[in-house]
């Protein structure tokens, strides 16, 4: 490490090489991943090293690759180099550049050419950042970059500090126009804002930047506002000052370096250039602090003047359902290495369906390995769906169709998507389907086969004038039950009623609509009153059967009734000697026309067609 711009002594040019990212702090320098030996026809090995991005070289080495066969039989060295710190890194927030001006840039550009990258505090990834391949990181937080600012070193300072600690350099600089002081870390350094310096003085002229490799260079610098803030801390080294403010400073830490600063943009720094050359000064004196020695290590490998051995995979099913075992053997080696903790000869059953690719190592009394490996396809099980339970009367046609496979079996035998008779009670029919790579599954269904309705009944046969009635008992079927007379009644039973032929349908209501065929019984009520013989030779009612009208034909006054054979009046009046009734839009059926006269009753029976 350079010392303030004077030569120290270095101890690191040994094979161990200290400097490295933050998770890499101590880290050695090796080659990792590379065996002790290889036979001759083995495949190519890749070569790895840490840290990563070094070089590798010697016999059979081509790049990255190490092939045994091109290095031939005997004991080799592989060499691994590796040069760190060649990356720089110009860090601010997406808010935009500092001040609006790109003199920064200008600087980084000044210093670097091109060899340099560019971060936002809000996007960029810190552990690339400050890695063991980066020199030296320019972060500037000023103008409305600093409340930013502030926000990425709470959450990123310990890691920035141990990439410092571990050998890295850094250019910390803000020159707020917004929010307050800003917590720089590092022992407590605090950018105290707002501090304004007009003008800066250069503390020693024998100071790199100052030397060039830019020039003209200045020793005293003004700007509108040459800073915003000033330094506090403990441990720095002056660079620029007004006074006893401090405007820039330095200090070592640990193994590597840290320069605070206030400034704003060189754009503002008079005379020019000067100001412009003193800030790519900056970013050259700080890249070059460092002293980056390479970090080389070897190892030898030997490569035998041996084959690997002919060695097969295999196993004794290639094609299984989910949930049936296979087993995996090996031949062609004294020893069998399985991968995923698979025991040679032993059963194996998959959680999951899918192709799985099983690699054999086999290793030779020599030592030489080889592989082979072999694929078994796992296939799924179908998803088989027999339906939703079911209830059909019994006796009648059903059809059941499976899914979900591409065939189908039944228990009890039936064939899918056919008709078959079902059968009283419960059945539960089993479906077996079966997918294109042969593998199973099942479902149920439940059919209930409901019986039809039985009707008996206790007939009431006709003793008085509509005193006859049909009293009917329902069994079997699931019910309840719906209930339709011939004559209109929609109850259970029925009274009231004249001689007659009358017929109930059974509606077993519960089963599904539709599904099963109405049962119906037909009752004869018979008459024993004797309506007929209550008629009177002065009584005549014509014509019968009626269509149409019917006369009433009676010497003197009379009142009449025309009513249905359950006892409804339809018509009623009083007549002399003669009345004609309209009968036209009357149902089909039998009904009764009674005359009352002078205390006397009359009924005569009618028939309508």
């Amino acid at each position: 490490m350079k010392q303030f711009y004077k030569s120290r002594i270095m101890l690191t040019l040994s094979i161990v090489f200290s400097f490295g990212a933050v998770n890499q702090a101590q880290a050695q320098c090796e080659i990792v991943g590379l065996s002790e030996s290889y036979c001759l026809d083995a495949l190519p090995v890749y070569l790895a090293g840490t840290p990563p991005g070094g070089t590798f070289s010697g016999p059979g080495v081509a790049g990255e690759l190490f092939y045994p066969e091109d290095a031939g039989v005997g004991v080799h060295t592989i060499t691994y180099e590796y040069i760190p710190g060649g990356d720089r890194w110009y860090l601010h927030s997406n808010a935009g550049d500092p001040w609006g001006n790109t003199s920064n840039n200008d600087a980084m550009n000044l210093a670097f050419g091109v060899e340099w990258d560019l971060g936002l505090f809000e996007t960029v990834d810190v552990a690339t950042v400050f890695s063991g391949s980066t020199s030296f990181v320019f972060i500037d937080g000023s103008d409305d970059n600093a409340t930013e600012l502030s926000a990425f070193l709470s959450t990123n300072l310990a890691t920035i500090e141990e990439w410092v600690a571990a050998g890295g350099v850094l250019l910390l600089n803000s020159a707020p126009n917004e929010g307050g002081d800003i917590n720089a870390g590092f022992d407590g350094t605090v950018l105290d804002y707002s501090f304004y310096m007009n003008s800066v003085n250069v503390v020693d002229l024998a100071h790199p930047a100052y030397v060039g490799p830019n020039t003209p260079t200045a020793s005293t610098m003004t700007g509108s506002s040459y800073t915003h803030t000033r330094v506090l801390g403990t441990g720095y080294t002056n660079v620029l000052v007004n006074g006893s403010d401090v405007a820039l400073c330095e200090k070592d830490w640990g193994d590597g370096h840290v320069m605070m600063g206030g400034m704003t943009t060189s754009n503002y720094h008079s005379p020019a250039p000067q100001g412009a050359n003193w800030r790519a000064n900056l970013m050259v004196y700080l890249d070059d602090y460092i002293d980056f020695p390479p970090c080389i290590v070897t190892t030898e490998v030997e490569v035998l003047d041996a084959v690997s051995p002919d060695i097969v995979a295999e196993s004794d099913l290639y094609d299984v359902c989910l949930g049936e075992a296979y087993t995996l053997t090996g031949s062609g080696a004294e020893g069998f290495y399985w991968g995923g903790g698979i025991v040679d000869g032993d059963p194996i059953t998959q959680d999951a369906a899918g192709t799985y690719t099983h690699i054999l190592t086999g290793v030779s009394d020599e030592g030489c390995v080889a592989t082979s490996d072999v694929t078994v396809n796992v296939h799924p099980n179908p998803i088989v769906y027999a339906g939703i339970d079911q209830t059909q009367c019994t006796g009648m046609d059903m059809t059941l169709s499976g899914e979900g496979a591409d065939s189908y079996e039944w228990s009890p035998a039936i064939v899918d998507g056919e008709s078959f008779v079902v059968t009283e009670g419960l059945t539960t029919y089993t479906l077996t389907g079966t997918n294109e790579f042969g593998c199973e599954a099942t479902d149920e269904v439940v059919v209930e086969g409901i019986g039809f309705p039985s009707i008996t009944a206790i007939v009431t046969d006709e003793y008085e004038l509509y005193g006859a009635s049909i009293d009917i008992t329902v069994t079997g079927g699931s019910g309840p039950y719906g209930y339709t007379w011939s004559h209109g009644p929609t109850t259970e039973d029925v009274t009231g009623l004249y001689e007659g032929s009358y017929t109930v349908t059974i509606d077993d209501t519960g089963v599904e609509d539709g599904i099963c065929e109405e049962v119906d019984s037909t009752f004869v009520i018979k008459r024993f009153v004797g309506v007929d013989e209550l008629t009177d030779s002065k009584l005549k009612v014509y014509p019968t059967p009626v269509n149409d009208n019917v006369t009433i034909s009676f010497a003197g006054d009379f009142n009449y009734e025309l009513t249905a054979i359950n006892g409804d009046i339809i018509f009623s009046g009083k007549a002399v000697d003669q009345e004609v009734i309209s009968m036209e839009e009357l149902s089909a059926g039998t009904y009764l026309i009674k005359i009352t006269s002078q205390g006397e009753i009359i009924t005569k029976k009618i028939v309508k067609q």
